[in-house]
């Protein structure tokens, strides 16, 4: 599942990151319409709500990763790697 959730939310911020270059180009529609509507009030609030929603995400997947060293007593590479994509969530985060 851990893995799942990392994976979910690099599809997410990948998602938002073409779908807002396609809206700002015109090639594509957005179908949803609340991201419809946010985008149209400022693309920033469309990414902003991607990046955060995944950032969630990996912050759900870092707390799973304590409770699973706490019981085992070592550190695994998906509990580094969801440090690094924390990381990098809050990089774009303005």
């Amino acid at each position: 599942m851990k893995k799942m959730l990392n994976y979910l939310a690099l599809l997410n911020l990948l998602d938002g990151f073409i779908t807002a270059l396609g809206l700002h180009f015109n090639v594509i529609e957005e179908s949803n319409p609340l991201m419809r509507d946010l985008y149209d009030l400022h693309p920033f609030i469309f990414l902003f709500l991607k990046i955060t929603f995944s950032g969630l995400l990996i912050i759900v997947n870092i707390y799973l990763c304590r409770i699973e060293n706490k019981a085992s007593g070592s550190r695994s590479f998906n509990c580094v790697f969801n440090r690094m994509l924390a990381a990098l969530c809050l990089d774009f985060l303005p």
